[in-house]
């Protein structure tokens, strides 16, 4: 085992050897985080060390979870992007999706649904009656627009980010997660999730180099 130690001179150098599939392929040992591992084990670590929520946050998180009453059983969360994404990686159809849950587990009946487009959560009731759909996507929402959201006032971008960040908390505690790892979000809740349990469909690379990478994408 042994530590990254090649001297860097700038920002940019730092840049460049994080994104070599060497270096993230070497072995870090750093007892004092618990790291021994590959570089996307210490920066799972690094990760799940950082993420750390403020009380007054925490609690308005678990209102909305209760809220939800989406209990303990069973269920798989997926993460559709739509909006400006487009722009940026491959249209994957709600169909992948559900096909995807069924091949995982086809006792899953159930699925938390996080979109920025409520007619992906329709698509998927349509494409699998009978099934328990749940989200916290508004049924006026048609796409996130990055611009947008920038345009906002103070008081809703935080209402936003505090439901982003309790859609993670739910994403984290599925059965298993079902996402596209050219989006931010989905490599974040994979680190601090576990890729174990989370399967991309728009992964071609090594979900562990995927999930390591820091991307040029928006969320």
């Amino acid at each position: 085992m042994s530590f990254y130690r090649k001297p860097v001179q700038r920002l940019s150098d730092v840049w460049q050897a994080v994104r070599n599939d060497s270096f993230l392929n070497k072995q870090f040992y750093i007892p004092e985080l618990q790291i021994n591992g590959d570089g996307y084990h210490a920066v799972q670590v690094l990760t799940r060390v950082i993420w750390r929520i403020r009380p007054e946050i925490r609690q308005i998180i678990e209102q909305h979870k209760n809220n939800l009453n989406l209990g303990h059983l069973p269920y798989a969360g997926l993460w559709i992007r739509r909006g400006d994404k487009i722009n940026e990686a491959s249209y994957v159809a709600v169909s992948e999706y559900a096909k995807k849950v069924k091949e995982l587990n086809s006792d899953i009946h159930r699925v938390f649904i996080d979109t920025d487009d409520y007619r992906c959560v329709e698509e998927f009731k349509q494409l699998n009656p009978g099934w328990e759909v749940f989200t916290m996507c508004d049924t006026q929402k048609r796409g996130h627009y990055q611009f947008n959201f920038n345009q906002q006032t103070p008081v809703e971008r935080r209402r936003e980010i505090i439901q982003l960040l309790t859609i993670i908390d739910i994403l984290k505690e599925s059965t298993f997660f079902i996402g596209t790892f050219s989006s931010n979000f989905a490599r974040l809740v994979g680190l601090l999730k576990g890729i174990e349990t989370c399967y991309s469909l728009d992964a071609n690379a090594s979900t562990r180099i995927l999930l390591t990478r820091h991307a040029r994408t928006r969320l």
